[in-house]
């Protein structure tokens, strides 16, 4: 089975939602190596020049991180977690502490619209599995208790994580990608390898800039569109680039369609009136988790989170086919798609206003 189910889980970033420009087309010297892992297919463009070990230790690396943080190999840290909820604190890797505790993070600033407690809702929706259907509302109800980021507990002295309630589950869906490109990009650094594409189905990470000096350009998928149609193209050097959607993951059940992005108060999936959230970060694990948090708070509670995390941008496709920009956002994003227009670019918060973290 696929890391973390991720290909139907709330938190997932929809791979193939990013076109990235000048990696082919023999524009760009490079060479890309491609492999599944972590449930989705994952491609690493580097230089033509670079020797084929480096591939080969960067993908060995995401390989390791999905055996301590996948949902469903066995031994691995978070199904240790999930298997002893509610009756042991776990040990686990100092990776895996680390991005639970980053997780709890975001949970608390986001008021619980991330949370990575959201497996028993996952589990019940099914989406993105030939069993795919709305659950019984009473299943729904009884499951929601089990949501709840503050029922995770960290100990930092003994790096364990307890899960207080029996049959919580934690699942790194949302932000273990993430974390996987920063830990290559970190890798192939050192390496003294500076530029290149990271594409963790979807989830990218730009490094440096290309062979003549300009950022990389990443088109951003039309929800509207074909498999590769762009609304228009992000410019991005050392950042990730990562799109949560609502349009590749989805079942219709009696003319309604569902989506897999699941609201964590509703058990339902969010309905905030938009399609589509592309986060901009010079940290990927950052940007994995906002895209998730920031379409479910929607376009204005969202663009005022997005503002206390310096460095971060955002950019909202509502189903009006209307864009919204965060205030640093406006000099990365061209648009290009005449169908879809620019409603509101929101200035730069006042000093002071940034990280406030109860605005929500």
């Amino acid at each position: 089975m696929g890391f973390l189910r991720q290909l139907a889980h709330l938190l997932i970033v929809l791979p193939l939602l990013l076109v990235t420009f000048s990696c082919t087309g023999g524009k760009e010297p490079l060479k890309t190596e491609t492999a599944f892992v972590m449930g989705t297919t994952c491609s690493i463009s580097l230089d033509k020049s670079t020797e084929p070990d480096m591939f080969t230790r960067a993908f060995t690396l995401l390989r390791e991180i999905e055996e301590i943080m996948s949902t469903s190999i066995p031994g691995s840290d978070v199904m240790r977690i999930n298997e002893n909820a509610g009756r042991s604190p776990v040990a686990v890797t100092e990776d895996t502490y680390y991005v639970i505790a980053k997780s709890l993070e975001i949970s608390r600033t986001s008021k619980g619209v991330f949370d990575i407690t959201v497996g028993p809702l996952v589990d019940l929706w099914k989406i993105g599995t030939p069993e795919a259907a709305v659950p019984d509302p009473v299943r729904i109800m009884e499951a929601l208790p089990l949501v709840d980021f503050k029922s995770v507990l960290l100990d930092p002295e003994h790096r364990t994580v307890y899960l207080e309630q029996e049959n919580m589950r934690v699942d790194l869906g949302g932000i273990a990608k993430g974390f996987a490109a920063d830990k290559v990009v970190e890798y192939l650094n050192s390496h003294s390898i500076e530029k290149g594409i990271i594409d963790l189905g979807g989830n990218i990470f730009a490094m440096g800039t290309k062979h003549d000096g300009t950022p990389w350009r990443i088109g951003v998928q039309d929800p509207d569109g074909s498999r590769g149609s762009y609304i228009g193209i992000i410019k991005a050097s050392n950042q990730a680039v990562v799109t949560s959607g609502i349009y590749e993951r989805y079942f219709i059940e009696q003319g309604h369609r569902y989506h897999h992005i699941i609201d964590t108060e509703t058990g339902y999936p969010v309905e905030s009136g938009v399609v589509s959230v592309s986060i901009v970060s010079g940290n990927a694990m950052e940007a994995d988790a906002l895209s998730t948090a920031l379409f479910a708070l929607g376009v204005e509670q969202g663009l005022d989170y997005i503002e206390t995390f310096p460095g971060a941008e955002a950019l909202f496709v509502t189903r009006e086919k209307e864009v919204f920009l965060s205030s640093g956002m406006t000099g990365l994003f061209t648009i290009t798609n005449t169908s879809y227009s620019i409603i509101s670019e929101r200035s730069p918060v006042a000093s002071g206003e940034q990280n406030d973290e109860n605005h929500i």
